[in-house]
């Protein structure tokens, strides 16, 4: 379509459409009540035969509808972790 046929009144919706497409929402990996372990920052030089994962396992609580999709964890003593 060129310039002149997108300003033209007719072709405004495809125009939009074009411009303002409907977004794919992805489907969370978890659901509620699976557990999960967290990921460690590794710094520069740690060694990579080190542990990438925390010991302690938690529980997905909440699942949050976000882009990207982000979840609220207990631990297993029901507790809601922060940040």
């Amino acid at each position: 379509m060129t310039p002149v046929e997108a300003s033209l009144k007719e072709n405004s919706d495809k125009v939009y459409h074009n411009l303002y497409k409907e977004k794919v929402k992805d489907k969370p990996k978890f659901q509620v009540g699976d557990k999960i372990r967290i990921s460690i920052h590794k710094s520069t030089f740690r060694r990579g035969y080190q542990a990438t994962f925390t010991k302690e396992i938690f529980v997905i609580s909440e699942i949050l509808k976000t882009d990207p999709i982000t979840y609220k964890i207990k631990d297993l003593y029901d507790e809601d972790v922060k940040v």
